[in-house]
């Protein structure tokens, strides 16, 4: 604000509290380090850095002094790996000069692993969601009775929440609340519960969701803020948002809407048919096997475009299904064998207020392909998946003689070969 160097002190290694109470999701003005002596059961020792004012653990590993001045040009940084399974692609960021560096004795440079979920990351996202319950009850909602964040969803894509319903119009009641909490403001797909359901057994949770769950009446559209790391909206860090009220109706609820939630009967059929006429190349119904009214299909692309308007043509033509159900179109060459990867795959492609179609009666359809393949093209470069390129792959596979008894397993990078693997982090059309 005043336009003068702002000084800059980054802490590597020391006690790992450190590095989680960084990332904790504090109310403005709320010091880290007290919350990182209250996990840890005692204060955090600080002493002063060398060239700046500002005071840092003194069990860091390393200490990287500087300053970043807000006169100068931002300079383009990345791409780089990010935590959402997708690369961060290049982006104008303030320069950060560096005028000191000091470290422990025997240093250890901390380091971790990101890429399609779950990686260690997910145990802060998991931590976090259990150390905010208590205050997020007292502050925000006394109806809150569990949080999950599930590793598909990469912190800020799926939060699940449950809680004790009492009233008509509670869910929604919590939908707003969430969308506004915080950085809780940043979730793109919310799912409210109620407390005879299970959210950590997603099985159950997927039924209680299509069994409690009238699209017509429970699902909340709106758009807002994003994380920053989002690619799926045509805007950076602004973008629809999904709020599901799948809590157990009460009686006025029921009688207000007039509600009929049911089932539309397992019709693989359809995609088996899609599949023969050569709209689809692949597809999985989750109905046998997890008892909900979900199919996903592998959308066909043509000299390097992936149009899915002639699978949504086809369903309106065909299907007309009472119920409540889902289509979900990803990409070709897609695996769809993991049913947590294609999960988060389908929450990262997709802005529900743009990818979001009603095709018939509670039947809807989901575009989850990759955007820069649409026809048009995207506002915006589009990420390719973090995965590694076949000379790493291949220099790994020969250093795996080296390891004493580790059974060798392939690259999970490989999973992902036919997946948009232009040899560039942006996917390119």
């Amino acid at each position: 604000k005043t336009g003068k160097r702002m000084p800059v002190s980054v802490v590597l290694g020391g006690d790992p509290v450190y590095t989680y109470a960084a990332t904790a999701p504090l109310p403005e003005n709320i010091d880290e380090y007290l919350l990182a002596g209250f996990i840890r059961g005692r204060r955090v020792k600080l002493v002063k850095c060398i060239t700046n004012n500002i005071y840092v653990p003194d069990d860091a590993d390393f200490v990287i002094e500087g300053y970043v001045d807000p006169m100068e040009e931002p300079v383009t940084e990345g791409p780089f790996g990010d935590h959402t399974g997708f690369y961060s692609l290049e982006c104008p960021y303030p320069v950060f000069h560096v005028t000191c560096i000091t470290h422990s004795r025997n240093p250890v440079y901390p380091a971790t692993i990101v890429g399609v979920p779950p990686m260690e990351d997910y145990m802060f996202t998991e931590l976090t969601s259990k150390i905010f319950q208590a205050p997020i009850k007292i502050t925000l909602l006394p109806e809150l009775e569990d949080m999950h964040l599930p590793a598909p969803g990469v912190a800020h894509n799926l939060a699940i929440v449950k809680i004790r319903k009492r009233w008509p119009g509670q869910g929604k009641k919590v939908i707003n609340t969430v969308f506004g909490a915080g950085q809780m403001m940043f979730t793109k797909f919310l799912v409210v519960v109620s407390e005879e359901t299970d959210i950590h057994d997603y099985k159950s949770l997927a039924r209680a969701v299509f069994d409690s769950c009238d699209p017509i009446h429970d699902m909340v559209f709106t758009t807002g803020p994003l994380d920053v790391l989002d690619h799926a909206s045509d805007t950076e860090a602004l973008g629809g948002k999904l709020g599901i009220d799948a809590t157990k109706k009460t009686a006025q609820e029921i009688m207000e809407d007039k509600r009929d939630v049911e089932y539309f009967p397992a019709q693989p059929a359809d995609a088996g048919y899609m599949l023969n006429t050569g709209l689809i190349t692949g597809y999985r119904d989750l109905m046998e096997e997890y008892g909900i009214p979900v199919i996903i299909v592998s959308a066909k692309k043509t000299g390097g475009i992936t149009d899915v308007t002639a699978i949504k043509e086809f369903l309106k033509k065909t299907v007309s299904y009472p119920g409540f159900g889902l289509f979900v179109a990803v990409d070709d060459g897609f695996d769809l064998s993991d049913i947590s990867v294609c999960t988060w795959y389908i929450l990262g492609n997709t802005d529900p207020v743009r990818d979001m179609e009603n095709i018939s009666g509670k039947l809807y359809f989901i575009d989850a392909t990759t955007k820069a393949y649409r026809p048009g093209g995207f506002p915006r470069p589009w990420p390719a998946i973090v995965c590694s390129d076949e000379g790493t792959i291949r220099r790994i596979d020969e250093k795996w003689g080296e390891l004493e008894q580790v059974p060798f397993f392939k690259s999970p990078s490989l999973r992902f070969k036919n997946a948009f693997r232009s040899g560039s982090p942006a996917v390119k059309a």
